[in-house]
């Protein structure tokens, strides 16, 4: 008899430990999988833009160079190369969407505010102002 009451008790230990709500889990367990499944859900979506936003500059990088090739073909002038200066344009629209798409954390932004903030005294020292507001400028879009 002892033996059988030792094993229902254990028994119950067993259940005791188990979630009684029909082993469905808890509301904080389903906010953290949630979120992290919105957050995986979220970079995923991530990538896919950046993957798509390379595919962008790689096209329009070749299409540059073939209109420019063409247009040169067509009419023997130099000024036919003038499509190669928008290549320029497709750094800074890389480099904007990326931002957007990947922003700078807090911390990399104080270090961006004060190498400038150094620069600035630099010039200061130097005595060069057309430099420091450009610098002062900079200093003001980083630091939103």
């Amino acid at each position: 008899m002892p033996n059988s009451q030792s094993r229902d008790s254990d028994n119950t230990d067993d259940v005791s430990n188990l979630n009684t709500f029909d082993n469905k889990p808890t509301c904080q367990e389903n906010q953290t999988s949630r979120l992290t499944k919105e957050s995986e859900i979220i970079e995923q979506l991530r990538l896919e833009q950046s993957r798509i936003n390379d595919l962008l500059c790689i096209f329009l990088i070749v299409a540059l160079l073939t209109a420019s090739l063409v247009a040169f073909c067509v009419t023997r002038s130099m000024l036919s190369f003038g499509f190669l200066s928008l290549l320029s344009l497709l750094p800074s629209m890389r480099r904007r969407k990326e931002e957007t798409i990947f922003p700078i954390s807090a911390a990399d932004k104080e270090i961006k505010l004060r190498e400038l903030d150094v620069e600035i005294e630099r010039i200061r020292k130097q005595g060069t102002p057309s430099i420091l507001s450009f610098l002062t400028w900079l200093k003001h879009i980083f630091g939103k």
